[in-house]
């Protein structure tokens, strides 16, 4: 439906038709925030959890670009392995080491 704006398709059609955008910029402009808002909370959550890791008491004093740059790095970088849950094996001097972590 093109006039309802209780569903999807209507509130695109609202931020993104540009005869809708043209009659109605205010109203476009917050339909696409809408449309922009996470439908549920677990990135939030997640992101609160990444910010509590970040800002421990050791780093409180942290700068607010800092801070942004830690949680880009920790919420965008490819997933890190953790080595210390793995089976290491290493040879050292002719004898073999294994490292249960």
């Amino acid at each position: 439906m093109d006039g309802d704006l209780s569903s999807t398709d209507g509130l695109v059609a609202l931020a993104c038709k540009p005869e809708k955008v043209v009659l109605f910029p205010a109203f476009a402009h917050m339909a696409l925030k809408i449309l922009l808002l996470p439908i549920g909370t677990a990135d939030v959550k997640r992101s609160f959890s990444t910010l509590n890791r970040i800002l421990n008491s050791e780093r409180c004093h942290l700068l607010p670009d800092h801070v942004d740059m830690l949680m880009k790095i920790s919420t965008e970088s490819p997933e890190v392995l953790d080595v210390r849950s793995s089976t290491q094996t290493a040879t050292f001097d002719g004898c073999r080491l294994s490292v249960i972590g």
